[in-house]
């Protein structure tokens, strides 16, 4: 009877160790989860936050903490899955939902910024300082037109913008009529015989961009 009991009481103590380590990797892993969820949710703030700064438009990251104090009073212990589950799906969502008000922002904040550059001012800049400036601006649509931009994308946005402003501020607003002139020769060459005497004034606005040559044929 006594070895019995001893071999009873051994098997149990094998059970009930099985269960405990069975129990301990459940916690882990929905532990491992829940950490997963989390970094997602801290990038989507990281990525708010960096947007708010170069805006100046605010973003509601508010449900980012929504059900903190609900979900760790469930905390104590080692909480069922149904607790683990319902965290993990209220993360999600905040996550979903930061990202969702990022991207809204963040569309229509660069077609303002866009917007807002007298990009016609490119067609009066030299040649050197015109192809820098049309490089900044190819760089800025192309970003704009992300769905999804990084921290790292949404500075260079702002970077790139900022040296593109510069370069526009720095020459004088050109009139219409110079402007279409200049984008006329940019087509190609154009018959001295063409442009009048008032388009040859407004072309000596611009005369260190201009070059005159006789066709040899």
């Amino acid at each position: 009877m006594d070895r019995a009991l001893a071999l009873t009481a051994a098997a149990n103590r094998l059970v009930a160790g099985e269960r405990e380590r069975a129990e301990a990797e459940r916690v882990l892993k929905r532990i491992g989860e829940m950490e997963r969820a989390l970094d997602d949710l801290t990038d989507a703030v990281q990525l708010a936050e960096s947007l708010e700064t170069l805006s100046g438009n605010p973003i509601d990251t508010s449900g980012a903490t929504r059900g903190l104090q609900s979900f760790a009073q469930l905390s104590t212990g080692r909480p069922p899955d149904t607790v683990f589950n319902r965290a993990r799906n209220a993360i999600s969502a905040a996550t979903g939902a930061v990202r969702e008000a990022v991207a809204d922002n963040w569309t229509r904040w660069t077609d303002q910024a866009m917007r807002d550059l007298p990009l016609h001012r490119l067609a009066v800049l030299p040649a050197e300082a015109r192809a820098a400036a049309g490089d900044e601006e190819r760089t800025l649509r192309g970003l704009a037109q992300r769905t999804t931009a990084t921290v790292a994308q949404m500075q260079r946005f702002g970077e790139s913008r900022a040296v593109l402003a510069a370069a526009l501020d720095a020459v004088a607003e050109p009139p219409v009529e110079l402007r279409l002139l200049l984008e006329l020769l940019e087509q190609g060459p154009v018959p001295l015989s063409r442009l009048d005497d008032r388009e040859i004034t407004l072309l000596r606005q611009v005369g260190d961009q201009i070059e005159v040559r006789r066709r040899r044929t």
